[in-house]
């Protein structure tokens, strides 16, 4: 399973704002597709701050919610944060939710995350990331003073960990996710 050798060292807005940049360019279709950094959003839970905010408009006016959290964690995300993030999720009344994290995810995160169509992602330092057959965690690949790449994660029903990359221009996942 993918999990960064060294957590990504960002400040959380530069971290919150690289993940806005790539969820505002992921669709090149017709549609009206706008994100939002740090949103408060109420639900019956109370007044929730949320990273991002993402409104999509179809048809007209029909708008479908999407929430993101950024964890900038030195380890990997437990279920419990998930659960967490379905529970706001379905309070706020949003229609997807993705989390991102600097420290990777535990197995049972992605697991519960694939049941429930949460779209889970590594950051990582570096404009594209290689993954081998290994032993050794995968390495990011630098060819710039200051960039960032993604990893999205999944649980297939083999059960391995299936890792789609996010650079550069490369958002085709993502935008593949957001149209799920």
């Amino acid at each position: 399973m993918f999990t960064p050798q060294t957590p990504v060292q960002v400040s959380p807005q530069d971290y919150e704002r690289q993940v806005v940049r790539w969820l505002s360019s992921a669709t090149n279709a017709p549609v009206d597709l706008k994100f939002e950094h740090l949103k408060e959003l109420e639900g019956s839970g109370g007044l929730y701050e949320i990273d991002a905010v993402g409104t999509l408009t179809l048809l007209g006016g029909m708008e479908i919610k999407i929430i993101v959290e950024c964890k900038r964690y030195t380890r990997k995300v437990e279920r419990e944060v998930l659960l967490a993030l379905q529970a706001k999720k379905d309070d706020v009344g949003a229609h997807k939710a993705m989390i991102v994290s600097t420290g990777g995810f535990q197995s049972g995160a992605i697991e519960y995350a694939t049941q429930k169509g949460i779209c889970c992602m590594s950051l990582v330092d570096g404009d594209a990331v290689m993954l081998t057959k290994s032993l050794e965690a995968p390495k990011a690949l630098n060819t710039s003073p200051r960039s960032f790449a993604g990893v999205m994660l999944e649980r297939k029903g083999d059960g391995l960990t299936h890792a789609s990359n996010i650079f550069g221009n490369n958002i085709k996942p993502l935008a593949d996710w957001l149209r799920a």
